[in-house]
């Protein structure tokens, strides 16, 4: 097994920071939108 490196403060910001836009309704619906008008597919919508 290998070992991780230690993830540090700003990381660990980074990662909560991302997850409570992808909880966030409106960013969503956004990044649904966004994606129907470029047409493209990166998954932010539903299928």
């Amino acid at each position: 097994m290998t070992s991780q490196p230690t993830p540090t403060a700003a990381d660990l910001r980074a990662a909560q920071d991302l997850i409570a836009q992808m909880q966030d309704p409106q960013w969503a619906l956004a990044a649904a939108q966004l994606e129907d008008e470029s047409d493209c597919n990166i998954s932010a919508g539903p299928e």
